[in-house]
């Protein structure tokens, strides 16, 4: 199962993470596929990103609204707060820190098979709720 982390601007001025779970719903589309699905969102475009090993970016504000969706490698996420998060394949980050602090980020250590350490992300990028 995929896990949801939520990285938000709290009102002390620092970013902060939490786990959520989006409120899924049965669903049967037009040609037949059926299961649960979320409401469908608008999105800008998707963009896929490969980052090499030893990627870091200090101290930043997500640069808009977007879901990160990690697919190969690890991503390790740092808020001011101490907390430290990885986030491995399946793992959808949600970024709604748009202001203060910001947080930390980069490829953690040497987690794809391969051992190169990099990390390969898709990104949904969206505006509004």
């Amino acid at each position: 199962m995929a896990t949801f982390i939520r990285v938000y601007s709290g009102d002390d001025g620092q970013s902060h993470v939490e786990e959520f779970e989006p409120e899924f719903k049965p669903f049967l589309d037009t040609e037949g596929a059926h299961g649960e699905a979320t409401d469908l969102q608008s999105a800008t475009g998707i963009t896929i990103r490969r980052n090499p090993p030893g990627y870091f970016l200090d101290w930043h504000c997500a640069p808009r609204r977007q879901y990160t969706i990690t697919i190969a490698g690890e991503l390790e996420l740092g808020t001011g707060d101490g907390t430290v998060l990885r986030c491995g394949p399946g793992t959808v980050l949600l970024a709604e820190d748009l202001t203060g602090q910001g947080h930390r980020s980069g490829g953690a250590f040497q987690s794809q098979s391969d051992g190169a350490g990099g990390f390969e992300a898709l990104h949904q990028l969206r505006h509004g709720r």
